[in-house]
């Protein structure tokens, strides 16, 4: 059962789009799926109908360090059709960072709750990640056997895309835990111009 890990620094390259199509097309495809998300934003929340100001309870509470008995991700986690469930996000998991900063196993909160009673009952699992390489990245990619990198033909997409590379390798060593990386050209218009000059 592979995890993904849908991961760029960039924001606004359609990570949680490509997340969202991909689980619709293994949908398709009878594939049961777990999407959870990771961004504070809560956009593939929101993609799914899910309000998320109004979540009592999201993956907050499943990575929160201060209640090791409390919730699992079973607890979190919301049908959306037969094939499709989803963790979802809101905006308290932007106080997560701190939260967990000085914790010993902080990068390892969601790798320790993927646990096999949980990953086996889902053919594919995909993480929708926060437009940073902070903590919350860290535990998705530790979580992961893939990573699905997004990026446009913008110039600042571009440049980033060796600079993340790099960043990508080196947390993976430093976390002893490798990945396959692959990139998708998202938002590409061979109509245009600077599209044609890149690709």
């Amino acid at each position: 059962m592979p995890i993904i890990s849908i991961i760029n620094q960039k924001g606004g390259v359609g990570k949680s789009t490509l997340a969202l199509q991909l689980s619709a097309a293994l949908n398709k495809l009878k594939e049961k799926t777990l999407l959870i998300d990771m961004d504070p934003q809560g956009h593939l929340s929101l993609g799914l109908g899910i309000e998320k100001n109004n979540l009592k309870k999201s993956i907050f509470n499943v990575l929160d360090v201060r209640y090791e008995n409390g919730m699992g991700l079973a607890d979190v986690t919301i049908k959306v059709n037969d094939y499709l469930d989803l963790i979802p996000s809101n905006i308290e998991l932007s106080t997560l960072e701190l939260i967990l900063a000085n914790r010993h196993g902080r990068e390892s909160r969601l790798s320790n709750a993927l646990n096999p009673q949980l990953t086996s009952q889902y053919d594919y699992i995909i993480i929708d990640c926060p437009p940073n390489l902070g903590m919350l990245t860290i535990n998705a990619l530790l979580a992961s056997e893939y990573v699905i990198v997004p990026f446009d033909t913008s110039a600042f997409s571009i440049d980033g895309i060796n600079y993340l590379n790099s960043t990508l390798q080196m947390l993976s060593n430093k976390i002893n835990h490798k990945v396959d990386i692959c990139y998708v050209l998202n938002n590409y218009d061979a109509r245009v111009q600077k599209n044609k000059n890149y690709y």
